[in-house]
């Protein structure tokens, strides 16, 4: 404490000190914006990540394939998927119909109730009820059906997409060839785009992938930039406070 104190006081009598205390503040920015972008790496790596991928197999082949998958090292679930529409009016909906374990191990949701339901993003359920009072009701067309569901808002999704699942069933996913992987931890390399290509699948979100890792990348450039400059500052304000304390002796020998 008494050494800030001194320093305090020499910056009214020593331009080199006032410099030595501005790049001081600036290392100190520049170490928050490092802890900053540190932690957003450390977020996007360690968050799970999804694929949205086709197969050209059907039958036998293609649940052999995703038992494979299913068993592979850091899949964390894999089920079918099948899209569908809403439509109440002029809005409409795109919701994702996926299996109850990887609704319940992936995503979080507990299925209970016999009626049909629907978990939004806020985004969405914004844009189908214009407000966040959770849950609401809704009569829609769906498949040239009118149908009555509860649409619950679920934190657990993302706020920047528009996104809503529900419930499917053995008659409306045992035909279909698009599947919902979720790995548990993101993969910049782009082995898991390779072990899903491996069992013959086609990755449909790679576009997607490439923004995360681009992310990714970018938040470490920002980390590694910020502590770089964090430490330059530190040293030239070091060597600043250094002139300045020789300058004083010698004026002290001098006199």
């Amino acid at each position: 404490m008494n050494r800030v104190k001194k320093l305090l006081a020499l910056r009214k009598q020593d331009d080199l000190v006032k410099l030595a205390l501005l790049l001081f503040l600036a290392a100190g920015w520049f170490l928050y914006t490092a802890c900053a972008q540190g932690i957003n790496y450390a977020r996007i790596q360690t968050q799970p990540i999804e694929y949205v991928a086709e197969s050209s197999f059907s039958g036998a082949v293609l649940e052999q394939k995703l038992q494979k998958l299913q068993n592979a090292e850091g899949v964390a679930g894999v089920s079918r998927q099948r899209e569908i529409l809403l439509t109440a009016g002029d809005k409409v909906l795109h919701v994702t119909e996926l299996e109850r374990k990887y609704l319940t191990d992936c995503c979080g949701i507990e299925i209970s109730g016999t009626d049909r339901r629907y978990w939004l993003s806020r985004g969405a359920f914004s844009g189908l009820f214009g407000g966040t009072s959770s849950p609401g009701r809704l009569t829609y067309q769906r498949e040239e059906k009118t149908e009555s569901g509860e649409f619950l808002l679920f934190p657990g999704f993302s706020e920047e997409d528009d996104f809503a699942v529900t419930l499917g069933s053995t008659v409306t996913l045992g035909d279909s060839q698009t599947l919902r992987v979720m790995f548990e931890h993101s993969d910049p390399s782009g082995a898991d785009i390779r072990k899903l290509e491996g069992l013959g699948f086609t990755v449909l979100n790679q576009t997607e992938m490439q923004r995360r890792s681009f992310e990714a990348e970018l938040a470490l450039t920002k980390f590694l930039y910020a502590a770089l400059a964090a430490l330059f500052a530190l040293a030239a304000g070091t060597g600043f406070l250094k002139c300045s304390a020789e300058r004083r002796k010698r004026k002290q020998r001098t006199e």
